[in-house]
């Protein structure tokens, strides 16, 4: 059933009373729809008029906030011009022709510094890509293109196809075989980057970031005296060349050329004094040494100038450890674990550190949050075992213990410590059998000597047992002189 009643259009009805209708009613009711009709069109009018502003609103609220980036990447000229234009597809339109006017310079210099340009190039999006794209045999446009590539994503095999294709159909091109080099940098493929940065600096031979990446990439392969060598020609060219500076320190560190790193490095400091990783990479040369105190003072020099680096403080707690200082390696720890949450290195030495204060329940408790992270660390099983072992809870000792031979059979310690395990719990054959393996996996290690020598002398094999002992006093005497 119909609900509603049509006023015009009702069937007639015998039932119901009709009441005649004068003329003055006709009239009023006239006057009524006209209203009615012009507060409808009043209230159209007003929506559209609200539609339409806030549609202006988003346009020049998208226009306002798109300006503010262009307003870093246009030059001056033509951003005074940009300011004018009514739209973004206009601002689109200003910052596509500044684009084609770069690609288009007869001379291919470069019209916008490097930073502005990669800046467009990323405001433009698949604009810039596709319009770098559909303009061939242009090596700036090939340069430009290899760069979008590499700032869009990191860098993929296809654009690594796409450099050496470039590289190959302009040989002499020093940008694109810069971006070939960092490239092959990407994917450790450094004899071929080495190769790239020798014909650069034939092509010329005041390139400094050349010699210095070149050097950079030498070092990844070990090859220091070469590396030193191209590293030393760079800052002979720019002496404050802060990749050639680094570069120089990490290497003479990996060499083990200690008083040369240590110049090297204060060299970096002079020319970057509030740089944190001058003084970060003087504490790896103080680390190397062993000398833990100046590597301490060093370290906490870069955590003063950048305290939000969790590295910092790994390398200041893993100082602190090596001087036994474990109230301190705890605490600095804990700072790197505030900034880098759930990392299964600053687990695992907040483990060793609490172990080293003897506080065994924490040591456990951050052992098994690594052990939440890697479950077939060996030298993690080792050390839970290790704790186990000393809260005597001997048979879950056991367990980690054999996990960790089982998952490294190489590695002496998981076995030297069953051999603790079953000795405690008297099983002198199990202990016997764990200690002699240990002394084979190791021969220097004089205490897998010592402990065998005293099972043998419990289980009276005196002659034995004599053997070990000569052999355990043989092994601290060349440990001493070593």
């Amino acid at each position: 059933m119909n609900d509603q009643y049509d006023v015009n259009n009702h069937p007639e009805d015998d039932s119901q009373e009709h009441v005649p209708i004068h003329d003055s009613q006709k009239k009023d009711g006239s006057r009524s729809w006209i209203v009615v009709i012009w507060l409808i069109g009043i209230i159209a009018i007003l929506s559209g008029i609200g539609w339409a502003l806030s549609h202006m609103w988003s346009d020049v609220n998208g226009r306002l906030a798109f300006w503010d980036q262009a307003s870093h990447i246009l030059p001056t000229k033509t951003g005074q011009t940009a300011k004018h234009v009514q739209s973004k597809s206009e601002l689109e339109k200003e910052l596509v022709a500044l684009l084609q006017s770069f690609l288009n310079h007869k001379q291919g210099k470069v019209l916008l510094e490097d930073a502005q340009r990669w800046a467009l190039l990323k405001m433009l999006g698949d604009k810039g890509h596709t319009l770098l794209a559909q303009t061939p045999g242009h090596p700036v446009a090939l340069r430009a293109l290899c760069f979008s590539e590499l700032q869009y994503s990191a860098p993929r095999k296809s654009t690594l196809r796409f450099c050496e294709d470039a590289s190959d159909e302009y040989p002499s091109d020093s940008d694109l075989l810069h971006i070939l080099g960092h490239t092959y940098v990407y994917f450790e493929r450094y004899n071929e980057c080495i190769s790239i940065y020798d014909i650069l600096s034939d092509l010329n031979p005041m390139d400094v970031s050349a010699y210095a990446l070149q050097g950079r990439c030498e070092i990844a392969i070990r090859q220091f005296e070469s590396a030193i060598k191209n590293l030393d020609h760079a800052l002979a060219i720019d002496a404050t060349h802060q990749n050639a500076l680094y570069s120089k320190c990490m290497g003479l560190t990996q060499w083990d050329h200690h008083a040369e790193a240590l110049i090297a490095c204060q060299n970096a400091i002079d020319a970057y004094p509030n740089d944190p990783v001058a003084y970060e990479l003087l504490s790896h040369v103080h680390e190397k040494s062993q000398n833990w105190g100046d590597g301490i003072r060093t370290i906490n020099r870069a955590i003063a100038l950048n305290p939000n680096n969790y590295d910092y403080y790994q390398s200041l707690g893993h100082m602190h450890i090596n001087k036994s200082e474990y109230t301190f390696a705890v605490e600095a720890y804990k700072q790197a674990l505030a900034l880098h949450p759930d990392d299964f290195v600053i687990l695992f030495e907040l483990g060793r550190s609490y172990s080293g204060l003897n506080q065994l329940d924490d040591a456990m408790k951050y052992y098994l949050k690594a052990l939440a992270l890697d479950k077939e660390h060996p030298m993690l099983l080792n050390n839970i075992g290790s704790v186990y072992y000393r809260m005597k809870i001997y048979a879950m000792a056991m367990v980690n213990l054999k996990q960790a031979h089982n998952l490294a059979p190489e590695f002496v310690l998981p076995v030297y410590n069953l051999g603790l395990v079953y000795d405690m719990k008297k099983d002198l054959e199990g202990a016997m059998e764990n200690f002699k393996k240990a002394t084979v996996l190791k021969p220097d290690k004089a205490e897998s000597h010592l402990c065998l020598a005293s099972i043998y002398g419990r289980l009276a094999q005196n002659e034995l047992a004599k053997e070990e002992y000569e052999k355990k006093l043989a092994d601290w005497d060349l440990n001493s002189r070593s």
